[in-house]
């Protein structure tokens, strides 16, 4: 089945079949129909808001979005800017029926799944976006050893290289399932991914789990320390943690895309959750909505 399905989601992310990919079946059922030129160019635009606030349609489509991915930065925008879009309440909250609300809230909590799984797809690599080849980035706590820089340490690298790809090529032909190396980019650079690993992260690397990516990592992801590189020889401090501007990014984070906004998409978000989780906030916040919140600000 597996080999199957990467075949099925490759077809799938082809820009000549990608656009009908994305649409859930049910819209065309719904009665939407594109204009005759946006079909004959197979770009079909933005499904329209009052069809995404359809259940059976948002999950349709979060479930497409997740199995596809996306192929460019103007789907990504398109893809957020429609989930955004759902995470507005009602205007006047009094005048809603308490069956309205738990529609309305259900619709949101769905939302926020798929927002919440379309910011984790931005860390896949090597290629962000593409689930068929890509896994999720890891960055653990520990800090790089020291020795991996030296020469010998250079020398060790490339022969794990070796032996990790040959032991890695026998696993993949046991169990039928083409895995993405983790050490496939570590001539590039130092080989900090060959010989660490993150003891927090239970189970397989191919899923994200809580504690896969450090706070220093979250820093070098969005330029905002230096490298994570330091003497040997000086003792590390609380000052010399602390974010130091835009500075390098360490050679295992540089592949994070350049075109992808995502630090202002994060911040555009919590401030949405800051208003939901304030104290003397005038809308009422269902409880799965917090909950759902809440979930998503861990992940």
């Amino acid at each position: 089945r597996e080999p199957i399905r990467r075949v099925m989601v490759g077809l799938a992310r082809l820009p000549l079949v990608n656009g009908f990919a994305r649409t859930p079946p049910l819209l065309w059922k719904m009665g939407w129909c594109p204009s005759p030129l946006e079909r004959a160019q197979t770009n079909l635009p933005p499904i329209p808001l009052e069809f995404l606030k359809e259940k059976p349609v948002l999950r349709s489509f979060i479930q497409r979005v997740n199995s596809i991915g996306w192929t460019s930065r103007f789907q990504f925008e398109e893809i957020w800017a429609s989930l955004l879009g759902l995470l507005n309440p009602a205007e006047n909250p009094e005048d809603v029926m308490l069956e309205e609300e738990m529609e309305q809230s259900e619709l949101m909590c769905l939302a926020i799944r798929g927002i919440s799984s379309l910011l984790l797809n931005t860390i896949l690599r090597p290629s962000a976006g593409n689930p068929i080849n890509s896994r999720p980035l890891c960055v653990p706590r520990h800090d790089s050893l020291p020795f991996l820089a030296t020469q010998k340490g250079q020398r060790l690298g490339r022969l794990r290289v070796l032996v990790e790809r040959e032991m890695q090529a026998m696993q993949s032909t046991r169990s039928q399932k083409t895995l993405v190396p983790a050490t496939s980019t570590a001539m590039e650079g130092p080989f900090d991914e060959m010989l660490t690993a993150n003891m927090e992260t239970e189970g397989t690397q191919d899923q994200f789990t809580l504690g896969q990516i450090s706070v220093h990592g979250i820093w070098a992801i969005n330029n905002m320390m230096l490298p994570l590189t330091e003497d040997p020889n000086q003792n590390r401090s609380e000052a010399s943690i602390i974010p130091l501007g835009r500075t390098a990014i360490p050679a295992a984070l540089s592949r994070v895309p350049s075109n992808l906004d995502v630090h202002s998409c994060l911040v555009l978000l919590l401030e949405v959750y800051g208003q939901w989780l304030a104290p003397g906030s005038a809308r009422r916040t269902s409880l799965m909505l917090l909950c759902e919140t809440i979930k998503s600000v861990l992940l």
